[in-house]
């Protein structure tokens, strides 16, 4: 239950770099089917849009408190 929980929490900092890399697959298969590539896009660009909305709604201070205590330390 733990890593499910890391796992939600941490959703930003894994979708945004995973969007990214599901674009770049999807620019470098050449040959292939032109569905399999729209896929690719698809989620690549729900990845992207959604970690960046959970971000902007949620903060990086309520999103993952442990993120924001490493970087400004403990109040």
């Amino acid at each position: 239950m733990g890593w499910i929980y890391i796992f939600i929490r941490t959703y930003p900092f894994w979708a945004f770099p995973t969007g990214i890399a599901l674009i770049a697959v999807a620019l470098t298969h050449k040959k292939g089917n032109k569905r399999r590539k729209q896929f690719y896009f698809v989620l690549s660009v729900l990845l992207i849009a959604s970690s960046v909305y959970f971000l902007i709604m949620q903060g990086h201070t309520d999103a993952v408190p442990f993120f924001h205590q490493l970087i400004y330390g403990p109040r």
